[in-house]
C-alpha cells in the first residue's frame, strides 16, 4: 500500500462532481498513485439564493506533490500545468550552480 503524504480537501456539489474528478484521476495519473476518501456532508447556505445546501466533503490523497500539483492545476484550476511555477527556488538555484570548477577549469577558463 502507497503511503499518502500530500493531501487536497475539497467541497463538491454532487456525486456527479466526485466522478467527473474520479474518471480524471483514473485517465490522467499512474495507478496507486492516489486515492479518494469520502470525509462526510456538510450544509451551507448558497449565497446567491440564500438557501441550505449539501456539499459533499471528499479528501483527495496523493503519494507525489507533482501529482497533487497537476490535478489541482488542470482539474480545479482549469489550466495547463507547468512544473516549472510550483518549483522550489532553494532547488532551482542548487540546479543553476552545477559542479564545482576544479584547478584546471579555472585557469584554462572551462
Amino acid at each position: 500500500m502507497t503511503a499518502y503524504e500530500y493531501i487536497l480537501n475539497r467541497k463538491l456539489n454532487s456525486r456527479a462532481d466526485v466522478t467527473k474528478a474520479e474518471d480524471w484521476l483514473r485517465r490522467n495519473m499512474p495507478r496507486g498513485t492516489w486515492g479518494l476518501e469520502f470525509v462526510g456532508v456538510a450544509d451551507e447556505e448558497d449565497a446567491k439564493s440564500g438557501r441550505r445546501v449539501s456539499k459533499i466533503l471528499i479528501r483527495f490523497k496523493f503519494g507525489q506533490k507533482e501529482n497533487l500539483l497537476r490535478f489541482k492545476t488542470e482539474y480545479f484550476e482549469k489550466r495547463k500545468y507547468d512544473p516549472k511555477e510550483h518549483e522550489d527556488p532553494k532547488d532551482a538555484k542548487a540546479n543553476t550552480e552545477g559542479k564545482k570548477k576544479g584547478i584546471l577549469a579555472k585557469i584554462f577558463g572551462g
